[in-house]
């Protein structure tokens, strides 16, 4: 039997790319995010950094190339201006779906390359102080 990533969870799409993009099991972020208020209608964005950092991760809002303006770039060309080897969280329209190493990776199959992006996020581990 294979492991649930998320793939086929109601309104889990929040969870599913915050586990794709830091690479971590669903179920834990699942548990986590549902802490946070997450239920099968979905999850607020403040929530969700909330819970991916204490996953251990931050989430970092990226204005790039108009993102989050009336303006806003589509998944296809905002692909080609993201910094290579990093990872990101994109939200289109009221969903969310991770790019990882320039890949999408998405539990939504309507989520096409034409969908205008309004929030981006990039992922990067907590760093933790020595003092």
């Amino acid at each position: 039997m294979l492991d649930d990533d998320g793939r086929d969870t109601r309104g889990a799409c929040v969870p599913f790319a915050i586990s794709k993009a830091c690479r971590l099991d669903f179920a834990m972020v699942m548990q986590v995010c549902t802490n946070h208020g997450w239920s099968d209608t979905g999850m607020a964005p403040t929530n969700a950094i909330v819970a991916a950092r204490e996953l251990g991760f931050n989430l970092t809002w990226k204005g790039w190339s108009g993102v989050g303006t009336s303006n806003a770039p589509t998944l296809k060309r905002l692909l080609s201006d993201l910094v290579p080897g990093r990872n990101y969280i994109a939200g289109v329209k009221g969903h969310w779906l991770a790019i990882v190493d320039g890949q999408i990776v998405d539990n939504d199959s309507k989520s096409g390359l034409g969908c205008k992006v309004h929030e981006l996020y990039e992922v990067s581990r907590v760093l933790v102080s020595s003092t």
